[in-house]
């Protein structure tokens, strides 16, 4: 083959690699987020004045460029320590990592956290922390956690959400639709991870990686998705229908954003289904709910962007 052709290939090696897919939705949806929630904040007062305040504001473009070298960096070195599992599970990981070379992968990992936090230092300090942060959790996580069955989970869905979440904590509105478009998102990716701990529970059993279906076996991962899905539909159904929030909301705000509350409620609902799709299907299709806490996910975050265009572009308040 051609040593162009070669180079092209390692490159699209290392793309499926790092879950290039992964990293924009996670950029898209920080970009969009911060757009949303700068339209909260000044939309009544002026949209062209919530376009300024979001055009102009580096930090959280500088945010989005460190969470995507962050995030490539955290599946670099995943892919490490999981190499003998993917060998059963997902055999076409190993073999690419190999055509694009250990030593290649090893200055990638260091360089592209070394680029992380540069861009999240230019931002500030206090973000630079936050994104070593992050990236010690995600060593920690490859190194240790992701054996422990229970940590593993929950900790893969708190990274996965943390460079979203690092917008909201820079723009610091302490808004209750916004906690919940947080609570359903990280919801939809921990039922995600416990349904790839089932669709991968061959070589996780093999090389004694205990994950939820692995310690309490995969029924009961499945029953206890379920479970715990409901319950988070049932505690929505609660706070949007019964309870009082103008008795209970001090420093947060509530904005009674019809179109984010039911976004939460569509999205933990339709997780709900995904979890109830896994326990019918046999064992052998769960990717296929795997798939569709996928699917949800991505339109978990579109539903932002079609509020955006729906209610402040379309229907809501002229320019």
């Amino acid at each position: 083959m051609p040593q162009g052709n070669q180079r092209f290939l390692r490159f699209l090696y290392f793309l499926s690699l790092v879950r290039w897919y992964n990293v924009a939705l996670i950029s898209f949806a920080q970009i969009f987020l911060a757009a949303y929630m700068q339209l909260m904040l000044h939309a009544e007062a002026s949209k062209k004045l919530a376009l300024w305040y979001f055009l102009t504001d580096i930090n959280t473009y500088l945010m989005v460029v460190a969470s995507a070298f962050t995030i490539a960096a955290a599946y670099i070195i995943n892919s490490f320590y999981d190499r003998n599992k993917d060998l059963v599970n997902r055999p076409s990981h190993p073999l690419m990592a190999s055509a694009i070379g250990t030593k290649h992968l090893a200055n990638l990992y260091i360089v592209f956290n070394v680029l992380g936090l540069s861009f999240a230092f230019i931002a500030s300090a206090k973000i630079a922390a936050y994104f070593l942060g992050i990236q010690i959790l995600s060593w920690f996580y490859s190194h240790k956690l992701q054996k422990i069955a229970f940590l593993r989970e929950l900790t893969s869905s708190l990274l996965t959400v943390s460079p979203v979440l690092a917008v909201w904590i820079h723009l610091g509105l302490p808004s209750i639709e916004i906690l919940g478009f947080f609570t359903a998102l990280a919801l939809i990716i921990l039922t995600k991870d416990v349904l790839k701990g089932l669709d991968g529970h061959r070589g996780n059993l093999i090389f004694g990686y205990k994950t939820v279906a692995v310690v309490t076996s995969r029924n009961n991962a499945r029953l206890s998705l379920i479970v715990i899905n409901l319950m988070a539909f049932l505690l929505f159904l609660f706070l949007r229908f019964w309870f009082d929030w103008t008795l209970a909301v001090d420093t947060w705000k509530y904005f009674g954003d019809a179109g984010l509350i039911y976004l939460i409620g569509f999205s933990i609902g339709f997780s709900l289904l995904g979890s109830v799709l896994a326990y019918i299907l046999p064992l052998n299709l769960v990717k296929w709910a795997v798939r569709w806490q996928k699917l949800l996910l991505i339109g978990h975050v579109s539903g932002i962007v079609a509020l955006i265009v729906y209610k402040y572009i379309l229907v809501y308040l002229p320019l």
